[in-house]
């Protein structure tokens, strides 16, 4: 083997190792806090749109899980109290609570939570099955060992009492008339 020959091997061995940020990032998550009452709740950031402060949430009755809906530059949201999702009460009036804004493809939903903030953390935390008491909640894929409960972003969307289509059968009869 030439010099040249040893230089390149070197430099190729070099360029193929993982990067030590690489390691890193792969050891850690990067998720969603979300706080309702005393619980953290963990959603992974790539279904979160953006956290809304608190605001104004304009009613909507019967609508099933949908408490409401939100303006969110010239987009009507509509949006659910997280806490519902996994039986929990907020001590806090809606209007004094943050909204996530979740998306997958066409749709948008806004949860009410407490509180929430981007976080890194440990991928090695351990997921157990959930508790009794939020095994029924199709939402909730588990428990890490750090007290955190594991939200499914996606199965939050597709709830039947939460898309906005299901809670408001109404929606599409105006101008159905068809004339033949």
């Amino acid at each position: 083997m030439t010099d040249c020959d040893e230089i390149l091997a070197a430099r190729t061995a070099r360029l193929a190792a993982p990067r030590a940020d690489d390691v890193e990032a792969e050891q850690e998550l990067l998720a969603v806090v979300a706080t309702v009452a005393t619980e953290r709740m963990l959603i992974d950031h790539r279904y979160v749109a953006e956290v809304l402060p608190p605001g104004p949430v304009t009613s909507v009755p019967q609508a099933g899980r949908i408490i409401g809906v939100r303006n969110v530059r010239g987009r009507i949201v509509p949006i659910a109290d997280l806490g519902t999702l996994v039986n929990l009460r907020s001590a806090r009036p809606t209007d004094e609570r943050s909204v996530v804004v979740f998306t997958q493809a066409d749709d948008t939903l806004g949860l009410l939570v407490d509180s929430a903030e981007l976080a890194t953390l440990p991928r090695d935390a351990d997921l157990h099955p959930p508790p009794d008491d939020l095994r029924e909640h199709t939402c909730v894929v588990g428990l890490r060992t750090d007290g955190a409960i594991v939200l499914d972003a996606a199965r939050i969307l597709h709830l039947p009492d939460l898309h906005p289509s299901a809670s408001s059968p109404t929606t599409n009869q105006q101008g159905a008339h068809h004339h033949g």
